[in-house]
C-alpha cells in the first residue's frame, strides 16, 4: 500500500495498474482491503470508503474516507467538480 496522505478523515493512495480499488470477490487483494487491515491494526474504525475508484488497469491517487461523513463531504466535492478525477492515456 502506497500511502500519499492521511489524516483523521482521509487517507490517498497512489494505486498501481494492474491493482484492483474495490473487489466482487472476497478471495482478491484490493486496496479497501488493506485499508481495513492498516486501519484494523491501528485499533480504528474498520471504515473506508473510496471516493474516486480507478479501473484495474488505471493507475493514480484514489480518496478513500475514514468515516460517512467525510464520505459524504468528498463525494459532494466530486459531484461539484471541486474535486476531480484527471486521466492520461
Amino acid at each position: 500500500m502506497d500511502m500519499v496522505y492521511e489524516d483523521k478523515d482521509k487517507i490517498i493512495l497512489n494505486k498501481p495498474a494492474g491493482q484492483l480499488s474495490q473487489s466482487e470477490k472476497s478471495f482478491e487483494m484490493d486496496l479497501v482491503s488493506e485499508v481495513l487491515t492498516y486501519r484494523k491494526s491501528k485499533g480504528e474504525e474498520a471504515y473506508a470508503a473510496i471516493i474516486n475508484e480507478l479501473d484495474r488497469p488505471v493507475s493514480g491517487l484514489v480518496f478513500m474516507a475514514k468515516n460517512k461523513k467525510e464520505s459524504a463531504r468528498l463525494s459532494l466535492l466530486m459531484q461539484k467538480e471541486t474535486l476531480c478525477k484527471l486521466s492520461q492515456n
